[in-house]
C-alpha cells in the first residue's frame, strides 16, 4: 500500500496525514442521500490512518461537486 501524504485530509481520530488510500471490499461503501432515488449511489473512498489504524470513509471532491448538482436540481 502507498503512503499518501495529503494536507486536505487528516486522521478524524488522531490527526495524521500520513494515511493509505484504498476501497473496503464490500459494496456497500455507497452512499445514497435520503430521498433521492439512485440506481448506483456515490461510492466512498477508504482511508487507513497509518498511526493509530482508525479506518474512515469520505466522497472524493469531483463525486461531492455532482451530489451537490443532483441535490440542488432536485430542490428545483
Amino acid at each position: 500500500m502507498a503512503v499518501i501524504q495529503q494536507t486536505s485530509l487528516k486522521c478524524l481520530a488522531c490527526g495524521s496525514t500520513e494515511l493509505g488510500f484504498g476501497n473496503l471490499a464490500t459494496p456497500a461503501n455507497v452512499f445514497i442521500p435520503t430521498g433521492m432515488f439512485t440506481v448506483y449511489g456515490f461510492k466512498s473512498r477508504a482511508y487507513v490512518c497509518l498511526k493509530c489504524g482508525t479506518i474512515g470513509h469520505y466522497l472524493p471532491k469531483d463525486t461531492v461537486e455532482k451530489l451537490k448538482d443532483k441535490l440542488s436540481s432536485s430542490l428545483k
